[in-house]
């Protein structure tokens, strides 16, 4: 009969063939390919519009998607961001043109559906959705790149939220003091 004992050494003995794997000479390429997505991942983030964000959060997921989804709940999770992230460019398309985005803004007009005057539209649910789905992610056993990445994507939605709200602001003509 196996013991609490028995699975505890079988958990040290695994973290350190893992910590072996990682110095083998073949984990270098994947530590090169990580460092080089992180840092592509950073600068799109600082200098991209809201647009661009959401457009590399899409390939990241699609990839994901292609490469690594091992499961049904995981490939469920990355076809909804990916079903998502369709409504989000639908609603930056729309997000500076008064007149169209006046439909979106009368449609959440209940207190609740609104935030410092602005409605919390699909594209405001779903950065927070995705956020939180960057966020169940990092709770996973990764190495230290792997939650560097996420970190990283992390914040590159939140700055692609509120250069949405930005837009939102500027659009309705809502008091920037008031979304502070």
């Amino acid at each position: 009969m196996k013991t609490i004992e028995d699975i505890i050494s079988l958990m040290v003995a695994g973290a350190w063939s893992v910590k072996r794997h990682r110095q083998a000479p073949t984990a270098q390429a994947v530590t090169e390919f990580r460092q080089r997505l992180l840092a592509d991942i950073k600068a799109i983030a600082a200098t991209g519009g809201a647009e661009l964000i959401v457009a590399m959060e899409a390939a990241i997921v699609e990839n994901d998607l292609k490469y690594y989804a091992n499961s049904k709940a995981m490939k469920t999770s990355l076809n909804t961001a990916l079903s998502e992230f369709r409504i989000v460019r639908r609603q930056l398309a729309i997000v500076d043109d008064p007149e169209q985005y006046k439909a979106t803004d009368q449609s959440f007009g209940r207190a609740r559906n609104r935030s410092q005057g602005l409605p919390l539209d699909e594209a405001r649910q779903i950065f927070k959705s995705h956020f939180t789905r960057l966020v169940n992610l990092d709770k996973s056993p990764l190495d230290d790149l792997e939650k560097q990445i996420i970190e990283a994507r992390k914040s590159a939605i939140q700055r692609a939220q509120k250069l949405y709200i930005a837009r939102q602001t500027r659009t309705l003509g809502v008091e920037p003091a008031a979304n502070q």
